[in-house]
């Protein structure tokens, strides 16, 4: 959401889907193909955002930064997402300095930078952050060290994260975050953003046809 001009609309043009049993995988991304897509597809829109997935693991940085180097060739306007995939109990300095990194080189160019993906969803590992022990923990810390790189070098990304607005497993999830950053968090933030996805997280109202989905919590 645009403060003055509303909605910005924008695309995901990748190959791969998380669903709550998988990864659905495509044919391999052609990126020149994909680039070429997404401007014909913008033509004269005077604002186009693009959404690309990054996983972090806990050892493959310079892969994460060679992919956001070879997208910042497409001229649009990038939504890049963080995904932590890190194991528990590990260290967060690669994931931190990963992200300083990014918006040190990148901070003028890049749109937004989203910090975890649904740290809130723990039941669907190939989907939600929130299966991993540390997610939260790499919430807050990642938010606040990307505010403060962002400070640092006059950069102009935005820094937010989302969450699925209801499910189950993610009692206590907002108390949480609180608790592990307070306002320094809440103050390191330009936007919260909700997944709504139809019939994913919400069961479908009672009385009305529908075709499937995915799972829905209670």
């Amino acid at each position: 959401m645009d403060e003055k001009n509303g909605l910005i609309f924008g695309v995901y043009p990748f190959g791969n889907a998380g669903m709550a049993d998988g990864v659905a995988v495509g044919k391999p991304d052609d990126v020149n193909k994909i680039g070429a897509a997404i401007m014909e597809l913008m033509g004269d829109a005077p604002e186009f955002m693009v959404r690309a997935y990054t996983h972090f693991t806990g050892s493959n940085e310079l892969e994460i930064l060679g992919l956001i180097e070879q997208l910042l060739q497409i001229p649009v306007g990038w939504d890049i997402v963080l995904c932590f995939r890190q194991p528990g109990g590990c260290d967060l300095s690669p994931w931190l300095d990963l992200i300083r990194t990014i918006l040190t080189r990148h901070g003028e160019r890049l749109n937004t930078l989203q910090i975890t993906n649904e740290a809130n969803l723990r039941n669907m590992p190939s989907a939600g952050d929130g299966y991993f022990p540390d997610a939260r923990e790499a919430l807050v810390k990642g938010a606040i060290a990307a505010r403060k790189t962002i400070v640092k070098t006059s950069g102009v990304t935005k820094i937010g994260f989302n969450a699925v607005p209801t499910v189950a497993a993610c009692s206590g999830f907002w108390k949480e975050l609180k608790s592990f950053g307070g306002g320094e968090f809440s103050d390191s933030l330009d936007y919260v953003g909700l997944d709504l996805y139809p019939q994913c997280f919400r069961r479908p109202s009672p009385g009305r046809k529908h075709s499937g989905g995915g799972k829905a919590d209670p």
